[in-house]
Protein backbone atom coordinates (compact mmCIF):
# COMPACT_ATOMS: atom_id res chain seq x y z
CA UNK A 1 0.00 0.00 0.00
CA UNK A 2 1.18 3.31 -0.98
CA UNK A 3 2.22 6.15 1.76
CA UNK A 4 0.09 9.13 1.85
CA UNK A 5 -0.08 11.82 4.30
CA UNK A 6 -3.89 11.35 4.52
CA UNK A 7 -4.21 14.50 7.05
CA UNK A 8 -2.46 17.04 8.58
CA UNK A 9 -3.10 20.03 11.34
CA UNK A 10 -0.96 22.64 11.32
CA UNK A 11 -0.99 25.02 14.85
CA UNK A 12 0.93 28.52 15.24
CA UNK A 13 3.60 27.43 12.26
CA UNK A 14 5.09 30.39 10.93
CA UNK A 15 2.51 31.82 8.87
CA UNK A 16 -0.25 29.59 9.88
CA UNK A 17 -3.09 30.27 12.57
CA UNK A 18 -4.79 27.10 12.10
CA UNK A 19 -5.26 24.59 9.56
CA UNK A 20 -6.99 21.49 8.91
CA UNK A 21 -6.51 19.69 5.28
CA UNK A 22 -7.18 16.17 3.61
CA UNK A 23 -4.25 16.08 1.12
CA UNK A 24 -5.30 13.53 -1.76
CA UNK A 25 -2.28 12.26 -4.65
CA UNK A 26 -2.04 16.27 -5.64
CA UNK A 27 -3.07 19.10 -3.46
CA UNK A 28 -2.70 22.96 -4.58
CA UNK A 29 -2.11 25.65 -2.12
CA UNK A 30 -2.68 28.57 -2.94
CA UNK A 31 -3.40 32.10 -1.56
CA UNK A 32 -1.47 35.68 -1.75
CA UNK A 33 1.94 36.17 -0.69
CA UNK A 34 2.90 36.29 2.98
CA UNK A 35 -0.71 34.96 4.17
CA UNK A 36 0.50 31.06 5.14
CA UNK A 37 0.40 28.97 2.20
CA UNK A 38 4.77 27.98 1.97
CA UNK A 39 4.37 28.40 5.75
CA UNK A 40 1.66 24.83 5.87
CA UNK A 41 4.31 23.10 3.70
CA UNK A 42 6.87 24.02 5.65
CA UNK A 43 5.27 22.74 8.67
CA UNK A 44 4.99 18.96 6.78
CA UNK A 45 8.75 19.48 5.80
CA UNK A 46 9.84 20.16 9.31
CA UNK A 47 7.74 17.41 10.98
CA UNK A 48 8.70 14.58 9.32
CA UNK A 49 12.33 16.06 8.52
CA UNK A 50 13.70 16.68 11.45
CA UNK A 51 14.83 19.32 13.38
CA UNK A 52 17.67 19.63 10.77
CA UNK A 53 15.14 21.67 8.41
CA UNK A 54 13.45 23.27 11.08
CA UNK A 55 14.58 27.38 11.30
CA UNK A 56 15.38 28.92 14.48
CA UNK A 57 11.74 30.55 14.81
CA UNK A 58 9.21 28.21 13.52
CA UNK A 59 6.68 29.68 16.12
CA UNK A 60 4.18 32.20 15.00
CA UNK A 61 4.82 35.70 16.26
CA UNK A 62 3.34 36.62 19.76
CA UNK A 63 2.91 32.70 20.28
CA UNK A 64 4.90 30.74 22.67
CA UNK A 65 3.90 26.78 21.45
CA UNK A 66 3.32 25.66 17.70
CA UNK A 67 2.25 21.79 16.53
CA UNK A 68 1.47 20.07 13.72
CA UNK A 69 0.00 16.82 13.53
CA UNK A 70 0.27 14.20 10.78
CA UNK A 71 -1.34 10.85 9.82
CA UNK A 72 0.32 8.51 7.79
CA UNK A 73 -1.25 5.57 5.62
CA UNK A 74 0.20 2.40 4.12
CA UNK A 75 0.83 -0.68 5.56
CA UNK A 76 1.54 0.80 8.88
CA UNK A 77 -0.37 3.73 9.74
CA UNK A 78 0.97 6.07 11.90
CA UNK A 79 -0.05 9.68 13.95
CA UNK A 80 2.91 11.92 13.57
CA UNK A 81 3.45 14.86 16.09
CA UNK A 82 5.79 17.49 16.53
CA UNK A 83 5.43 20.25 19.40
CA UNK A 84 7.63 23.77 19.37
CA UNK A 85 7.59 25.16 22.59
CA UNK A 86 10.10 28.24 23.46
CA UNK A 87 12.37 26.69 26.91
CA UNK A 88 12.58 28.92 30.47
CA UNK A 89 15.96 29.52 28.54
CA UNK A 90 14.23 31.45 25.80
CA UNK A 91 15.49 28.48 23.17
CA UNK A 92 13.43 26.94 20.98
CA UNK A 93 12.84 23.21 21.46
CA UNK A 94 11.42 20.24 19.61
CA UNK A 95 9.69 17.11 20.55
CA UNK A 96 8.37 14.51 17.90
CA UNK A 97 6.08 11.38 18.61
CA UNK A 98 4.84 8.47 16.60
CA UNK A 99 1.87 6.52 17.65
CA UNK A 100 0.03 4.07 16.31
CA UNK A 101 -3.94 3.57 15.84
CA UNK A 102 -4.00 1.69 18.78
CA UNK A 103 -1.62 4.41 20.90
CA UNK A 104 1.22 2.63 21.20
CA UNK A 105 4.60 5.06 21.16
CA UNK A 106 6.99 4.49 18.17
CA UNK A 107 10.77 3.97 19.87
CA UNK A 108 13.32 6.28 17.78
CA UNK A 109 10.61 8.24 16.04
CA UNK A 110 13.11 10.36 13.95
CA UNK A 111 15.01 7.24 12.64
CA UNK A 112 11.19 5.69 11.62
CA UNK A 113 10.67 8.70 9.43
CA UNK A 114 13.61 9.34 8.05
CA UNK A 115 12.90 5.26 6.83
CA UNK A 116 9.84 6.64 5.32
CA UNK A 117 9.95 9.91 3.96
CA UNK A 118 13.70 9.63 2.76
CA UNK A 119 15.00 12.85 0.97
CA UNK A 120 12.15 14.89 1.92
CA UNK A 121 10.93 18.16 0.07
CA UNK A 122 12.40 17.51 -3.14
CA UNK A 123 11.83 20.62 -5.10
CA UNK A 124 12.57 20.43 -8.85
CA UNK A 125 13.54 24.64 -8.75
CA UNK A 126 16.52 23.40 -6.68
CA UNK A 127 17.84 21.27 -9.71
CA UNK A 128 17.32 24.02 -11.57
CA UNK A 129 19.54 26.96 -9.91
CA UNK A 130 22.21 24.28 -9.64
CA UNK A 131 25.30 24.75 -11.95
CA UNK A 132 25.47 22.75 -14.90
CA UNK A 133 28.39 20.24 -13.90
CA UNK A 134 26.39 19.75 -10.48
CA UNK A 135 22.77 19.07 -12.60
CA UNK A 136 25.22 16.42 -14.95
CA UNK A 137 26.70 14.71 -11.79
CA UNK A 138 22.94 14.04 -10.21
CA UNK A 139 21.25 12.61 -13.38
CA UNK A 140 24.42 10.47 -13.90
CA UNK A 141 24.45 8.79 -10.36
CA UNK A 142 20.35 8.56 -10.93
CA UNK A 143 20.99 6.87 -14.20
CA UNK A 144 24.18 4.63 -12.34
CA UNK A 145 26.48 5.83 -15.41
CA UNK A 146 29.98 6.52 -14.33
CA UNK A 147 31.56 8.18 -17.29
CA UNK A 148 34.77 8.97 -15.75
CA UNK A 149 36.87 6.27 -16.80
CA UNK A 150 35.48 7.10 -20.23
CA UNK A 151 36.01 10.21 -20.53
CA UNK A 152 39.20 10.02 -18.90
CA UNK A 153 40.39 7.85 -21.81
CA UNK A 154 38.99 9.64 -24.39
CA UNK A 155 40.69 12.91 -22.74
CA UNK A 156 43.76 11.28 -22.96
CA UNK A 157 43.28 10.04 -26.87
CA UNK A 158 42.19 13.59 -27.78
CA UNK A 159 45.10 15.14 -26.14
CA UNK A 160 47.25 13.06 -27.95
CA UNK A 161 45.65 13.16 -31.26
CA UNK A 162 45.77 17.06 -30.71
CA UNK A 163 49.43 16.54 -30.20
CA UNK A 164 49.41 14.67 -33.83
CA UNK A 165 47.19 17.27 -35.20
CA UNK A 166 49.71 20.02 -34.49
CA UNK A 167 52.71 17.98 -35.81
CA UNK A 168 50.86 16.89 -38.77
CA UNK A 169 49.71 20.80 -39.77
CA UNK A 170 53.40 21.69 -39.13
CA UNK A 171 54.45 18.99 -41.02
CA UNK A 172 51.73 19.97 -43.49
CA UNK A 173 53.48 23.47 -43.73
CA UNK A 174 56.86 21.94 -44.17
CA UNK A 175 55.37 19.73 -47.31
CA UNK A 176 53.97 22.46 -48.73
CA UNK A 177 57.34 25.15 -48.58
CA UNK A 178 59.63 22.28 -49.87
CA UNK A 179 59.87 22.75 -53.96
CA UNK A 180 59.85 19.67 -56.18
CA UNK A 181 61.46 19.48 -59.89
CA UNK A 182 59.33 16.57 -61.37
CA UNK A 183 61.18 17.39 -64.55
CA UNK A 184 64.36 15.66 -62.64
CA UNK A 185 63.99 11.81 -63.02
CA UNK A 186 67.15 10.89 -60.64
CA UNK A 187 70.22 12.16 -59.63
CA UNK A 188 73.93 12.46 -61.91
CA UNK A 189 76.81 11.25 -61.82
CA UNK A 190 79.62 13.59 -62.40
CA UNK A 191 82.90 11.08 -62.53
CA UNK A 192 80.34 9.00 -64.65
CA UNK A 193 79.60 12.57 -67.16
CA UNK A 194 84.09 13.23 -66.95
CA UNK A 195 84.55 9.67 -68.08
CA UNK A 196 82.09 9.95 -70.96
CA UNK A 197 84.19 13.50 -71.63
CA UNK A 198 87.69 11.31 -71.36
CA UNK A 199 85.97 9.04 -74.49
CA UNK A 200 84.98 11.68 -76.46
CA UNK A 201 88.42 13.44 -76.34
CA UNK A 202 89.93 10.47 -77.09
CA UNK A 203 87.66 10.09 -80.34
CA UNK A 204 88.25 13.46 -81.49
CA UNK A 205 92.14 12.96 -81.43
CA UNK A 206 92.03 10.11 -83.11
CA UNK A 207 89.87 11.67 -86.16
CA UNK A 208 92.41 14.44 -85.77
CA UNK A 209 95.27 12.05 -86.24
CA UNK A 210 93.54 10.54 -89.48
CA UNK A 211 92.87 14.10 -90.89
CA UNK A 212 96.77 15.01 -90.46
CA UNK A 213 97.42 11.59 -92.05
CA UNK A 214 95.70 12.53 -95.36
CA UNK A 215 96.99 15.66 -95.44
CA UNK A 216 100.64 14.53 -95.21
CA UNK A 217 99.40 11.98 -98.17
CA UNK A 218 98.45 14.93 -100.36
CA UNK A 219 100.93 16.93 -99.49
CA UNK A 220 103.51 14.27 -101.02
CA UNK A 221 101.64 13.65 -103.79
CA UNK A 222 101.86 17.13 -104.88
CA UNK A 223 105.93 16.57 -104.11
CA UNK A 224 105.98 14.19 -106.81
CA UNK A 225 103.98 15.92 -109.24
CA UNK A 226 106.22 19.22 -109.06
CA UNK A 227 109.33 16.86 -109.41
CA UNK A 228 107.85 14.94 -112.22
CA UNK A 229 106.71 17.99 -113.62
CA UNK A 230 110.13 19.65 -113.75
CA UNK A 231 111.17 16.40 -115.27
CA UNK A 232 108.71 17.11 -117.98
CA UNK A 233 110.81 20.73 -118.32
CA UNK A 234 113.62 19.07 -119.03
CA UNK A 235 113.45 16.66 -121.09
CA UNK A 236 111.99 19.48 -123.29
CA UNK A 237 114.69 21.76 -122.98
CA UNK A 238 116.84 18.74 -124.14
CA UNK A 239 114.75 17.72 -126.72
CA UNK A 240 114.85 21.22 -128.17
CA UNK A 241 118.31 21.07 -127.62
CA UNK A 242 118.73 17.84 -129.63
CA UNK A 243 116.81 19.28 -132.73
CA UNK A 244 119.21 21.85 -132.66
CA UNK A 245 122.01 19.61 -131.84
CA UNK A 246 120.34 17.45 -135.56
CA UNK A 247 119.94 20.20 -137.63
CA UNK A 248 123.48 21.83 -136.83
CA UNK A 249 125.18 18.48 -136.71
CA UNK A 250 123.79 16.48 -139.36
CA UNK A 251 126.49 14.17 -139.22
CA UNK A 252 125.98 13.27 -135.90
CA UNK A 253 122.06 12.32 -137.24
CA UNK A 254 122.41 8.50 -135.97
CA UNK A 255 123.64 9.47 -132.53
CA UNK A 256 120.93 12.46 -132.22
CA UNK A 257 118.15 10.71 -133.33
CA UNK A 258 119.19 7.55 -130.81
CA UNK A 259 119.62 10.19 -128.29
CA UNK A 260 116.13 12.02 -129.60
CA UNK A 261 114.89 8.38 -129.51
CA UNK A 262 115.77 7.55 -125.78
CA UNK A 263 114.59 10.99 -125.04
CA UNK A 264 111.17 10.13 -126.35
CA UNK A 265 111.09 6.98 -124.63
CA UNK A 266 112.14 8.85 -121.38
CA UNK A 267 109.80 11.77 -122.12
CA UNK A 268 106.92 9.45 -122.64
CA UNK A 269 107.59 7.68 -119.00
CA UNK A 270 107.80 10.95 -117.32
CA UNK A 271 104.47 12.06 -119.29
CA UNK A 272 103.35 8.93 -117.96
CA UNK A 273 104.34 9.34 -114.77
CA UNK A 274 102.74 12.89 -114.40
CA UNK A 275 99.48 11.72 -115.80
CA UNK A 276 99.20 9.07 -113.02
CA UNK A 277 100.54 11.81 -110.17
CA UNK A 278 98.57 14.01 -111.45
CA UNK A 279 95.63 11.76 -111.44
CA UNK A 280 96.58 11.10 -107.64
CA UNK A 281 96.60 14.45 -107.08
CA UNK A 282 93.56 15.16 -107.90
CA UNK A 283 91.97 11.66 -106.21
CA UNK A 284 93.81 12.69 -102.44
CA UNK A 285 92.00 16.39 -103.47
CA UNK A 286 88.79 15.44 -103.77
CA UNK A 287 89.06 12.64 -100.81
CA UNK A 288 90.48 15.74 -99.01
CA UNK A 289 87.81 18.12 -100.03
CA UNK A 290 84.72 15.61 -99.55
CA UNK A 291 86.46 14.36 -96.22
CA UNK A 292 84.75 15.70 -92.72
CA UNK A 293 85.88 14.45 -90.23
CA UNK A 294 83.63 13.54 -87.18
CA UNK A 295 84.19 16.01 -84.33
CA UNK A 296 82.03 15.63 -81.49
CA UNK A 297 81.25 18.85 -79.35
CA UNK A 298 81.79 18.37 -75.54
CA UNK A 299 79.51 21.70 -75.08
CA UNK A 300 76.76 19.79 -73.66
CA UNK A 301 78.78 16.78 -71.57
CA UNK A 302 80.52 19.97 -69.91
CA UNK A 303 77.11 21.66 -69.58
CA UNK A 304 75.89 19.05 -67.89
CA UNK A 305 78.93 18.38 -65.66
CA UNK A 306 79.19 22.19 -64.49
CA UNK A 307 75.29 21.93 -64.10
CA UNK A 308 75.50 18.39 -62.34
CA UNK A 309 75.12 19.31 -58.52
CA UNK A 310 72.03 22.35 -59.38
CA UNK A 311 70.60 18.66 -60.46
CA UNK A 312 71.58 16.54 -57.94
CA UNK A 313 70.22 19.72 -55.20
CA UNK A 314 66.75 19.14 -57.28
CA UNK A 315 66.65 15.22 -57.13
CA UNK A 316 67.88 15.54 -53.44
CA UNK A 317 64.85 18.13 -53.13
CA UNK A 318 62.38 15.29 -54.67
CA UNK A 319 64.09 12.59 -52.51
CA UNK A 320 62.67 14.79 -49.18
CA UNK A 321 59.90 15.79 -50.43
CA UNK A 322 58.72 12.08 -51.03
CA UNK A 323 60.32 11.47 -47.47
CA UNK A 324 57.53 14.72 -46.42
CA UNK A 325 54.86 12.95 -48.11
CA UNK A 326 55.82 9.63 -46.12
CA UNK A 327 55.70 11.76 -42.74
CA UNK A 328 52.44 13.50 -43.44
CA UNK A 329 50.30 10.69 -44.72
CA UNK A 330 51.70 8.84 -41.38
CA UNK A 331 50.39 11.11 -39.33
CA UNK A 332 46.72 11.64 -40.97
CA UNK A 333 46.79 8.18 -40.34
CA UNK A 334 47.62 8.09 -36.45
CA UNK A 335 45.05 11.18 -36.77
CA UNK A 336 42.42 9.29 -38.32
CA UNK A 337 43.23 6.33 -35.90
CA UNK A 338 43.20 7.96 -32.34
CA UNK A 339 39.45 9.71 -33.96
CA UNK A 340 38.63 5.95 -34.52
CA UNK A 341 39.41 5.31 -30.95
CA UNK A 342 37.59 8.56 -29.85
CA UNK A 343 34.55 7.79 -31.96
CA UNK A 344 34.01 3.80 -30.35
CA UNK A 345 34.59 5.26 -26.59
CA UNK A 346 31.95 7.79 -27.71
CA UNK A 347 29.61 4.81 -29.34
CA UNK A 348 30.10 2.62 -25.93
CA UNK A 349 28.85 6.07 -23.79
CA UNK A 350 25.70 5.92 -26.34
CA UNK A 351 25.22 2.26 -25.27
CA UNK A 352 25.18 2.89 -21.98
CA UNK A 353 23.38 5.92 -22.20
CA UNK A 354 21.11 3.64 -24.15
CA UNK A 355 20.34 0.99 -21.70
CA UNK A 356 20.11 3.47 -18.94
CA UNK A 357 16.15 4.08 -17.42
CA UNK A 358 15.71 8.03 -18.51
CA UNK A 359 13.26 9.66 -16.32
CA UNK A 360 11.62 11.22 -19.23
CA UNK A 361 11.90 10.51 -23.07
CA UNK A 362 14.63 12.90 -24.80
CA UNK A 363 16.77 13.88 -22.07
CA UNK A 364 19.93 13.12 -22.43
CA UNK A 365 23.75 14.30 -21.89
CA UNK A 366 27.05 15.21 -23.32
CA UNK A 367 30.38 16.06 -21.92
CA UNK A 368 29.21 19.24 -20.58
CA UNK A 369 25.96 19.37 -19.66
CA UNK A 370 22.02 17.77 -19.09
CA UNK A 371 20.41 18.05 -22.53
CA UNK A 372 16.65 17.41 -23.63
CA UNK A 373 15.77 16.55 -27.02
CA UNK A 374 19.46 17.25 -28.05
CA UNK A 375 19.50 20.99 -26.41
CA UNK A 376 21.34 22.10 -23.51
CA UNK A 377 19.51 22.66 -20.30
CA UNK A 378 20.48 26.50 -20.03
CA UNK A 379 18.95 27.04 -23.63
CA UNK A 380 15.35 25.44 -22.79
CA UNK A 381 12.64 26.93 -22.48
CA UNK A 382 11.49 27.55 -19.04
CA UNK A 383 8.82 25.22 -19.02
CA UNK A 384 11.06 22.25 -20.32
CA UNK A 385 13.20 23.00 -17.81
CA UNK A 386 10.77 22.23 -14.93
CA UNK A 387 10.10 19.16 -16.79
CA UNK A 388 13.51 17.89 -16.97
CA UNK A 389 14.12 19.11 -13.60
CA UNK A 390 10.80 17.54 -11.64
CA UNK A 391 11.28 14.25 -13.77
CA UNK A 392 15.03 13.77 -12.66
CA UNK A 393 13.78 15.01 -8.93
CA UNK A 394 11.36 12.68 -9.24
CA UNK A 395 13.34 9.49 -10.28
CA UNK A 396 15.87 10.38 -7.58
CA UNK A 397 13.33 11.68 -4.51
CA UNK A 398 13.01 8.45 -2.38
CA UNK A 399 10.62 10.24 0.12
CA UNK A 400 6.76 9.18 -0.97
CA UNK A 401 6.22 13.03 -0.62
CA UNK A 402 7.56 15.85 -2.98
CA UNK A 403 6.94 19.53 -2.66
CA UNK A 404 6.74 22.38 -5.28
CA UNK A 405 7.27 25.79 -4.05
CA UNK A 406 7.07 29.14 -6.87
CA UNK A 407 4.07 26.52 -8.32
CA UNK A 408 3.38 29.83 -10.35
CA UNK A 409 5.94 29.08 -12.77
CA UNK A 410 3.95 26.08 -14.16
CA UNK A 411 0.72 26.72 -16.37
CA UNK A 412 -2.01 23.95 -16.54
CA UNK A 413 -0.04 21.65 -18.75
CA UNK A 414 2.97 21.51 -16.77
CA UNK A 415 1.02 20.49 -13.63
CA UNK A 416 -1.10 18.17 -14.93
CA UNK A 417 1.72 16.21 -16.37
CA UNK A 418 3.27 16.67 -13.26
CA UNK A 419 0.57 15.27 -11.29
CA UNK A 420 0.37 12.35 -13.93
CA UNK A 421 4.07 11.98 -13.31
CA UNK A 422 3.80 12.00 -9.85
CA UNK A 423 0.53 9.66 -9.73
CA UNK A 424 2.50 7.11 -11.80
CA UNK A 425 5.62 6.99 -9.12
CA UNK A 426 3.27 6.98 -6.61
CA UNK A 427 4.01 10.41 -5.09
CA UNK A 428 2.06 12.31 -3.33
CA UNK A 429 2.60 15.94 -4.81
CA UNK A 430 1.70 19.18 -2.74
CA UNK A 431 2.17 22.15 -5.29
CA UNK A 432 2.33 25.93 -3.78
CA UNK A 433 1.21 28.75 -5.89
CA UNK A 434 0.00 32.18 -6.11
CA UNK A 435 -3.66 32.55 -6.65
CA UNK A 436 -7.26 32.25 -4.98
CA UNK A 437 -9.31 30.76 -7.38
CA UNK A 438 -10.95 27.02 -8.77
CA UNK A 439 -6.60 26.68 -9.68
CA UNK A 440 -6.10 26.24 -6.10
CA UNK A 441 -7.24 23.14 -4.01
CA UNK A 442 -6.86 25.14 -0.99
CA UNK A 443 -6.56 29.28 -0.21
CA UNK A 444 -4.91 29.80 2.90
CA UNK A 445 -5.29 33.78 4.22
CA UNK A 446 -4.44 35.14 7.43
CA UNK A 447 -2.91 31.65 8.49
CA UNK A 448 -6.33 29.92 8.58
CA UNK A 449 -8.28 27.99 5.50
CA UNK A 450 -10.32 30.52 3.30
CA UNK A 451 -11.47 28.37 0.38
CA UNK A 452 -11.43 24.62 -0.09
CA UNK A 453 -12.56 22.28 -2.75
CA UNK A 454 -14.74 19.27 -1.40
CA UNK A 455 -12.85 16.49 0.64
CA UNK A 456 -9.76 18.91 0.53
CA UNK A 457 -10.56 20.32 4.12
CA UNK A 458 -13.58 17.91 5.29
CA UNK A 459 -12.72 14.00 5.10
CA UNK A 460 -14.98 12.93 2.26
Amino acid sequence: MNRQIVKATARNVKGIHYVEIFPRDLTIVGGKNGQGKSSLLDAIAYTLGGASLCPEAPIRHGETEATCEIELSGDQKFLVKRRWYTGEDGEVKTTLTIKTPEGHTVGSPQAVLDRITGKLGFDPCRFMSLPKREQLQQLQQLLGIDPKPLNDKKKSIYDERAATNRLLNLERTRQRDMPTFPEVAGSVSVEEMTQELLQLEQANKAARDEQAKLRARVREASVIVQQSQEEVRGAQRRVDGARKDVEALRQRLREAEEALESERVSHMKAAASLAKAEESAQEAEKFLASYVPVILSPGPIVEKIAHAENLNAKWNANVAAQRQLQTVERLEAESKRLTGLMEAIDEEMMALMKKASWPVEGLGMNEESVTYKGIPFSQLSAAEQRLVAFSVGLKSCKSPFVFIHDGSLLDEDSLDHFARMAAEAHVQLFVERVGSGSECHIVIEGGVVKLSQQGYVVAG
